[in-house]
């Protein structure tokens, strides 16, 4: 669950309280489909959050360069 974020969010995500969480993750009772589906798309709605900020971040693509960063170095 910390990859969304710690318990509480997680819980808040998955429309359930903390404790519910916390006896899902004990194995008490099975899980149900529908939970596993919830968090599999909690964990894709994620993952597509943090590639859309690692490419108004990243170095590695141009239109997040300054025109300094864009020119190639002197020699």
């Amino acid at each position: 669950m910390t990859l969304l974020g710690g318990a509480a969010t997680a819980a808040t995500i998955l429309r359930m309280t903390e404790d519910a969480l916390r006896d899902v993750l004990d194995g008490e009772p099975h899980l149900h489909t529908g939970t596993l589906e919830a968090v599999a798309r909690a964990l894709i709605a994620h993952a597509d959050a943090c590639r859309a900020l690692e490419r108004r971040l990243s170095p590695a693509f141009a239109e997040n360069l300054t025109p300094a960063q864009a020119r190639p170095p002197r020699r």
